[in-house]
């Protein structure tokens, strides 16, 4: 799966990977982990399907 793929070579530095049943289920979600807020959603256009991510480093 291409989405997840990308998305977990992205972020292995801080270990952070899409939670499995979300990509089954495409359900949106956040995570928070690694000094990272992380919310995504799941959509689909006429091409491919997509998924969008706002991430942004956690200031303690």
């Amino acid at each position: 799966m291409k989405i997840a793929d990308t998305f977990n070579k992205r972020f292995a530095h801080w270990k952070i990977k899409l939670p499995e049943e979300d990509l089954k289920t495409r359900q949106s979600g956040h995570i928070q982990q690694g000094g990272w807020i992380i919310q995504y959603c799941f959509g689909e256009d006429k091409i491919s399907e997509y998924m969008v991510l706002l991430c942004y480093p956690q200031n303690d």
